[in-house]
């Protein structure tokens, strides 16, 4: 072989062997980037988490502060909490006031269906329906009026007994008058007609002319002479006429009232004469309507102004009579 075959023989090995080396060192300077590349990103997901754990160390210090909070905040509740107990205990060894009730006696008549029982249930109980009335031979109804409380002495109630008679059994009504200890005021009640429910299931009243003139045929003088008697004047701080069911005449409430004192000018005049006659220092007629409610707190305010003591007065009391008396004007 030549030398000069020699030398391009040798001349092409070393230019394969060059080759080789530099796609060897392009790969290692790539491997070489890709590590720094993933240690690029391995650093920056750390940077992350120690933000993420700083937060996270953050967050639970405020966590343990708020449970040192909650749990001194506790720790004084438990601490009220006993010292409320102790104070129950402490209240119940003291001696404790004694409730003494006032009672006061309102006897109340009327013909069957003549809506006295309504007038005084509507008074005693301010959450009862009219649907809900029957017929009665004899019911008591109580209405605490008011209640007075001192530091030392007892507490005192005064309240009204309402006694409400059934219309068949007025009889028995005036024989009971001189059987109670005392009378506190009477409560005549009479109306103006006859109540009808129509097809649809409403309730109206129909003026009645015949219904008027029985009522006032049911309270002789006779009878009415029982009411004014010496014993039962001595203790009867008023008598108190009530015309119901004003809803049956038209007009407007001081037409109404006229015709419902025309209508009842006889058993007005008797009641007046019996009156002056005896000496009874009140005696009211009021026109008005349980089912509308039309002068039915003026009725029972007139008791209370009339029977009750003023010392007995109670800042409820007061504000309910002041009520009465701005808004609804006799």
């Amino acid at each position: 072989m030549s030398s000069i075959t020699t030398l391009s023989v040798i001349s092409s090995v070393l230019s394969v062997g060059g080759i080789g080396m530099s796609i060897q060192l392009l790969r290692t300077v790539r491997a070489y980037r890709d590590i720094e590349r993933q240690l690029l990103s391995r650093q920056q997901e750390f940077g992350a988490i120690s933000q993420q754990a700083s937060a996270a160390e953050l967050a639970l210090g405020e966590l343990r502060s708020s449970l040192s909070e909650a749990t001194a905040q506790k720790q004084q509740r438990e601490e009220e909490y006993v010292a409320l107990l102790r104070q129950v205990e402490a209240l119940k060894l003291q001696p404790r006031n004694e409730i003494v009730r006032r009672v006061y006696n309102i006897v109340t008549v009327g013909m069957s269906q003549c809506g006295k029982t309504a007038l005084t249930l509507k008074w005693a109980n301010p959450l009862f329906r009219l649907r809900d009335v029957t017929p009665t031979q004899f019911v008591k109804y109580e209405r605490t009026v008011s209640r007075q409380f001192s530091k030392s002495g007892p507490i005192v109630e005064h309240v009204f007994e309402i006694r409400d008679w059934g219309g068949e059994h007025m009889a028995n009504a005036f024989i009971e008058l001189f059987t109670l200890e005392s009378v506190n005021g009477m409560l005549i009640v009479v109306d103006l007609g006859e109540t009808q429910q129509d097809q649809d299931g409403r309730m109206s009243v129909k003026f009645s002319e015949e219904r008027v003139r029985k009522q006032i045929e049911a309270f002789p003088e006779a009878m009415l002479k029982l009411c004014f008697n010496e014993r039962i004047v001595s203790h009867c701080k008023t008598f108190t006429l009530f015309i119901n069911k004003s809803d049956a005449l038209v007009g407007d409430l001081q037409q109404v009232e006229q015709q419902a004192l025309l209508l009842y000018a006889p058993l007005i005049s008797t009641l007046q004469r019996l009156q002056r006659e005896s000496g009874m220092v009140d005696i009211e007629v009021l026109v008005g309507s349980a089912s509308s409610g039309h002068n039915t707190q003026n009725l029972f305010a007139h008791f209370i102004e009339k029977i009750l003591p003023l010392d007995a007065y109670d800042p409820a009391l007061l504000q309910m009579m002041h009520t009465v008396s701005t808004e609804s004007p006799r």
